[in-house]
């Protein structure tokens, strides 16, 4: 039906507070995880009154505020054993975006997800679908890519414009056809 969507959502975002001595002193990216099965991010920060964009060599003080991108699954397991969580909709309230992206980059053509899970430009962004030949295919570690595959991306505005980037070519939509 249109406007209907499952209340189901692949990715999250989370604020939490950053309460454990393990996590304080840490660079940003050893928050992060890279599993096969999915990841996730500190994409933003608030640091007393600021907010701020995070860099993976951001190093983490204690009462910091993290925003936790990723797979809802990862960011439910990993966000409590960092701290509590926090209500903070200023740090959670910036632009995300859902590009279609067609792979043109030779370089990621015949290469699997599995092994572009630490490709540095797609730091921050998440997989929703594949689609080849108009048929949506199982995105997992084992996707291998093909030049023309249609990957549908989600992540903060920025993020997802520069994977995309460096992916291909994003698939602008339109409102012409071809009928006569």
């Amino acid at each position: 039906a249109p406007n209907v969507t499952s209340a189901y959502q692949k990715f999250a975002f989370r604020a939490h507070r950053v309460e454990q001595p393990e996590f304080v002193g840490k660079r940003a990216a050893e928050l992060e995880v890279i599993r096969p099965d999915g990841r996730m991010f500190v994409e933003r920060l608030r640091r007393g009154e600021r907010i701020l964009s995070v860099e993976p060599d951001l190093r983490i003080e204690r009462g910091d505020i993290v925003c936790l991108y990723g797979r809802s699954e990862l960011v439910l397991e990993y966000g409590p054993r960092i701290g509590a969580e926090i209500h903070d909709p200023e740090l959670l309230d910036f632009p995300v975006e859902i590009a279609r992206v067609i792979v043109t980059n030779r370089a990621i053509t015949q290469r699997s997800f599995g092994e572009l899970v630490s490709w540095p430009p797609t730091r921050g962004v998440g997989v929703r679908k594949v689609t080849r030949g108009g048929q949506d295919i199982p995105v997992s570690p084992a996707t291998v890519l093909d030049r023309g595959d249609v990957i549908e991306l989600v992540g903060p505005q920025p993020t997802v414009a520069r994977a995309a980037r460096e992916i291909g070519q994003i698939e602008m939509p339109t409102a012409n056809t071809n009928l006569m």
